[in-house]
């Protein structure tokens, strides 16, 4: 069978064939503008394809990282191995191991300068020196702590030169890599050689923290403010429960809070959305909050209350801040009053300290809003209302013979300070623009809070003015005009404020409901006499006014409607 001639059909389009003169296409074909038949118009040349997918280890730079981090690694341990393993095993003398190790660190650091600046010698001449930086640091702690040939303030200045010089370095070469693994690498290494976490380890991680905020803060390098800080903070959190740092432990975790705090607050100047740097400033509070743990009350509320006033102050001496920075540092000395607050709750037996905390906290929210504050203040005023309800029960207030045994001067200052907390808090809550869609419930339970706060301080208040029965009726006859006042309060916003009126008209007229409820429910069967009669008076005499204000708040609208232009 032969080849068939192929036929010419002018509707046929041939990719194949020789475009005609003029260089218009033939029949059938796509044109320039667009494919036939009038489809949508080719926008530009097509689309190319897809780059092919390299394997990891065929990518630019992986297997050189592997091979150079692994060797960091393993000569490092090595370096312990030769310092530590061959003394137990009685090998080599110790003036044969120290110099051996100081002799191939050295040989390193020489080798790691003699490449950096050779063509494409930056990651094997960092792998270099930061491992000979952090071996000569190992042989400085072996002397000072394994072999006991230099004081520890010789062994300390010794360190710091080679900290400074690994800083240095780093800097002169803008590799931040570079002082990265001379800090991590000894900091992993160093509890090796100091027998665990002890006041010489910490010393030495604090100075490596002091001298690494330097080229931090100098070319923004955000991954050694982690590095610098976590190991000091963790060995100090080590040494402190153990009890071997004694009134170290104090002068180590200032240092580090002191540290933190600085460094924190100038990276936030320079970069206030850096997560890592915001972090590494809360983790410096660690160590000095567990110190003030361990204290004796009194100095370990003074030191938590010192902790908190000075970040205060810090942050107000290091404005402008940006919000995360600000939002940050409140937190944290929110934290550290906390901190004082509980321990002074559980030594008075009282909910007063925790409430004085929210109400810090929901004025500094209402000063300047902060979702931080906030929100903190709400719940500490949380756990301040069910501490008061731990100390003052709705059974206690409700029954004669508990209340006059239980209900002191302390139920008295600490509903009246709950009161003021939950007043704040409410305001704190109708500003707040962040929690918009939680406004009504977080307000809700800010008055539920305040009511029963209030029912608390004068119940108890009635029983310090007149002890025994009359002041358990006194008590509840404040209680109960303390309801009414508060409904009464609730009717006037709705009066004066039209854009909160269903709102407040709702709320009012919950809480005079409430307040007919323990009228009839509780206070006509538990009270007699004048406390009674006292009660009524007063909650008729308050529905008398709220519904004449409310029929004249009415009468003159409509009469400002009748006399406006327009109406009919």
């Amino acid at each position: 069978m032969g080849m068939s001639t192929p036929i010419s059909d002018p509707n046929v389009f041939d990719p194949f064939a020789t475009p005609p003169a003029g260089g218009r296409p033939p029949t059938g074909a796509p044109s320039a503008g667009g494919p036939p038949h009038g489809g949508p118009p080719v926008g530009g040349p097509p689309p190319a394809p897809p780059e092919p997918r390299v394997p990891w280890w065929q990518r630019d730079g992986v297997v050189s990282r592997l091979l150079v981090g692994t060797g960091v690694a393993v000569t490092l341990v090595g370096v312990v191995l030769l310092l530590v393993i061959a003394a137990q095993n009685g090998l080599l003398g110790p003036q044969v191991r120290v110099a051996g190790g100081a002799l191939l660190s050295a040989a390193l650091v020489a080798a790691g300068v003699r490449v950096m600046d050779r063509p494409g010698g930056r990651l094997g001449g960092t792998a270099l020196m930061g491992t000979g930086a952090a071996g000569l640091y190992l042989v400085i702690l072996a002397m000072t702590t394994f072999y006991d040939w230099l004081p520890t303030v010789a062994g300390l200045a010794l360190a710091l030169g080679v900290v400074v010089g690994g800083a240095a370095a780093a800097m002169h070469w803008r590799v931040q890599m570079l002082a990265v693994v001379v800090n991590l690498g000894c900091a992993m290494l160093a509890p090796a050689l100091t027998g665990g976490a002890n006041a010489t380890l910490v010393a030495f991680l604090v100075v490596f923290a002091l001298v690494g905020a330097v080229p931090e803060l100098r070319h923004q390098w955000s991954w050694l403010a982690p590095v610098r800080t976590v190991p000091a903070v963790f060995a100090a959190m080590a040494a402190i429960p153990s009890g071997r740092l004694a009134a170290a432990e104090l002068v180590a975790s200032s240092v580090i809070l002191l540290v933190g705090l600085g460094t924190g607050l100038v990276a936030a100047r320079t970069r206030p959305h850096d997560v890592l740097a915001l972090g590494t400033m809360a983790i410096a509070y660690v160590p000095a909050l567990l110190t003030g743990a361990r204290l004796d009350l009194p100095l370990a509320a003074v030191w938590c209350v010192a902790i908190s006033v000075g970040s205060v102050a810090a942050g107000v001496l290091a404005r402008p801040l940006a919000r995360p920075a600000q939002s940050t540092l409140l937190g944290l000395a929110a934290l550290s009053l906390l901190e004082a607050t509980s321990l002074l709750t559980i030594e008075l037996d009282s909910a007063l300290p925790v409430l004085l905390l929210a109400i810090v906290l929901l004025a500094a929210d209402l000063t300047r809003p902060d979702l931080v504050a906030q929100v903190g203040g709400q719940t500490v005023l949380l756990v301040g209302v069910l501490l008061l309800g731990v100390t003052a029960p709705v059974d206690v207030l409700a029954l004669e013979s508990r209340a006059v045994s239980d209900l002191g001067a302390a139920v008295v200052l600490s509903g009246l300070v709950a009161l003021v907390a939950a007043v704040l808090g409410g305001l704190s809550a109708w500003r707040s623009r962040e929690l918009a869609e939680l406004r009504g419930t977080i307000v809700g339970f800010d008055v539920v809070a305040g009511l029963y706060a209030a029912s608390a301080a004068f119940i108890a208040l009635g029983l310090q003015i007149l002890p025994g029965t009359d002041g358990f009726a006194l008590g509840h006859f404040l209680a109960t005009a303390a309801w009414t006042a508060t409904g009464f309060g609730a009717l006037q916003v709705g009066l004066h404020r039209p854009a909160y009126a269903r709102v407040a008209l709702t709320a009012g007229l919950a809480l005079v409901a409430a307040a007919l409820s323990k009228l009839f429910l509780f206070d006509l069967a538990a009270l007699s006499g004048l406390a009674r009669a006292g009660a009524f008076l007063v909650v008729g005499v308050a529905l008398l006014v709220a519904g004449t204000r409310y029929a004249r708040s009415f009468a003159d609208r409509d009469q400002s409607h009748e006399g406006s232009p327009g109406t009919a």
